[in-house]
């Protein structure tokens, strides 16, 4: 169940950053409308108001490995996964890769 948790986070942070969604009311609809465990309830809130928040800062982890500009899900698919890596020590490293989506 945890790689749709991704998808849901994946889409939730598109929506909100290009589609001007409201972080809250966005997670929200997602929570309410999908059959989620308490734990991946945690993972996906996390997931989005943490890449969300810390876009920046992963925009500078990701700086030095791209040399040119990336746009859309794929940067942002980027940035959740540089997330996990960095600021969620309890996700496994070979989660992050093998569940990306």
């Amino acid at each position: 169940m945890t790689q749709a948790v991704r998808r849901h986070a994946l889409d939730s942070i598109h929506a909100i950053l290009n589609e001007v969604a409201y972080s809250n009311l966005e997670i929200n609809d997602v929570l309410s409308s999908q059959d989620l465990s308490a734990v991946d309830k945690g993972l996906y809130t996390e997931l989005v108001y943490g890449t969300i928040k810390r876009k920046f800062t992963l925009d500078y982890y990701l700086r030095p490995f791209v040399q040119t500009k990336i746009k859309g899900w794929v940067r942002q698919l980027l940035w959740m996964s540089i997330y996990q890596y960095v600021y969620l020590d309890k996700v496994p490293n070979h989660a992050i890769i093998n569940e990306a989506d």
